[in-house]
């Protein structure tokens, strides 16, 4: 019964674990109302909280611009001071910049940051659209001040973020072998001396 159990476990782990990961699709989607430009941000750092709207790796954030940029992501609320679980310096050119190597799994609803800094031009548009589903921050690295510039005027990131979910087949997987384990506790609860 133990081996059967513990069989059932490393197949659900197996199932989830070794997932196939499908083709990314577009997650969270920014990009109406873009104008405007931000600060050369050798003199601040900007953050752009982001609600995942599915769950799976995260593959990669399009910014838009150009330029030069220290690109950070962090899991959680903003202002986030880390751990970064992304830190590259990128170029940014309006087209996907992938992050797939960093392995970061978001789920549906959880909240993470794009954070980037030393913007070695200033040409990173503004959103005048505010994104719903986080605000965007910017901090003055002489004195720490921090802004929230969605409350302030309205603005947010022009973003976008892909992200790509567990093949179904997967997923089916997982399930059979969580049904397993509910099927066995509860025969084995029946089983049980009163």
């Amino acid at each position: 019964m133990r081996q059967l159990l513990r069989g059932v476990v490393v197949m659900a782990v197996a199932a989830w674990g070794g997932a196939a990961w499908a083709t990314p699709v577009l997650d969270q989607n920014n990009t109406a109302g873009m104008g405007g430009r931000l600060c050369a941000s050798s003199i601040c750092e900007m953050q752009q909280q982001v609600t995942a709207g599915i769950t799976g790796r995260l593959t990669d954030v399009t910014l838009y611009g150009s330029g030069t940029i220290d690109l950070r992501i962090a899991l959680g609320n903003a202002f986030s001071t880390g751990p970064f679980v992304y830190n590259q310096i990128v170029t940014v050119n309006s087209s996907p910049i992938d992050v797939s190597a960093a392995n970061i799994t978001v789920t549906a609803g959880s909240r993470f940051v794009i954070d980037f800094l030393n913007v070695a031009n200033d040409d990173m548009p503004l959103s005048t659209v505010t994104y719903p589903g986080g605000d965007f921050y910017l901090k003055n690295l002489f004195d720490s001040e921090l802004e929230n510039l969605t409350t302030l005027f309205g603005w947010s990131l022009p973003f976008q973020t892909f992200v790509d979910a567990p093949e179904p087949a997967s997923l089916a997987l997982l399930a059979t072998g969580l049904v397993g384990l509910a099927t066995l506790g509860r025969r084995r609860q029946a089983r049980a001396p009163a």
